[in-house]
């Protein structure tokens, strides 16, 4: 099949190419001027359900509808969720994919969670009555600044505990300052951090929002359970400071804000 769709492209010549990509640049300011700062794009997810036998009989007819509406996203530098919307017939699922400018991409976040927090029910959405704990060591955590996504997305708080004695924690050079959750054998230390719980489809919104150098990670709590949760990538991040020895997140800044304020009596 390979071999066949390469071969279907060694009639083309070099000035089809330019035309190629001069059509495609004119598609991508299309859709800029047609998705604007307040529209979301919104297609089915596939073009059709098929049985492993009907792809076998035509693989690339097939194949071709089940990207016909998800080809374009890579090409036209889109951003794009798919979201579970219920069942057709013989049970089969069914879904749609949201699409906006990659730049725009927390807009997508958005509106993904919304029709999964609200537009929906639990039986029309399937998996999302399954819950799960989620471990949040920053401003995810309740009355900081992101704590409002957590809530946007219906999870809710459940305890306070700590990670076993084999983490760093490190301040990073972000806006609000975020903390890095890093593991680390030999020197780590014990890190409070809250457990949030929320269904798996609220933390796939989640984990589709996160950026580089924070990922969603497996976490050890103290008591023996494994989470999934914030954590950071290892190695030297450009701006982070190590601020393992407060223990927390919370009692960093809570000593920060202490330190500020004994400077600011001093002036």
């Amino acid at each position: 099949m390979t071999k066949e769709i390469l071969r279907s492209g060694q009639n083309a010549l070099a000035s089809d190419a330019f035309r190629a990509i001069h059509r495609l640049e004119e598609l991508r300011r299309w859709v800029r001027d047609v998705v604007t700062e307040h529209t979301v794009l919104l297609m089915p997810t596939v073009g059709g359900t098929y049985s492993r036998d009907a792809v076998r009989e035509d693989p690339i007819a097939k194949n071709r509808d089940l990207g016909r509406y998800t080809h374009h996203c890579n090409l036209l530098d889109l951003a794009a969720i798919a979201v579970p919307t219920g069942q057709v017939k013989d049970g089969i699922p069914f879904g749609v994919t949201l699409f906006v400018p990659a730049e725009r991409f927390e807009v997508l976040v958005f509106a993904a969670s919304s029709m999964l927090s609200i537009n929906m029910t639990d039986d029309c959405c399937y998996g999302r009555g399954d819950k799960v704990l989620v471990a949040v060591c920053g401003q995810h955590m309740r009355g900081l600044a992101l704590n409002h996504q957590l809530l946007d997305l219906r999870a809710k708080y459940r305890e306070t505990v700590n990670t076993v004695p084999h983490y760093r924690l490190y301040a990073l050079a972000t806006e609000p300052v975020r903390p890095g959750l890093v593991r680390h054998e030999t020197d780590g230390v014990a890190i409070e951090i809250e457990l949030w719980e929320m269904s798996l489809a609220s933390l796939g919104a989640l984990t589709a929002s996160v950026r580089y150098p924070l990922a969603i990670g497996s976490i050890e709590l103290a008591d023996g359970r494994q989470v999934p949760g914030f954590t950071c990538v290892s190695g030297q991040i450009p701006g982070a400071h190590d601020i393992s020895y407060c223990g927390g997140f919370r009692r960093w800044l809570e000593l920060r804000g202490a330190e500020s304020t004994k400077k600011n009596m001093e002036l």
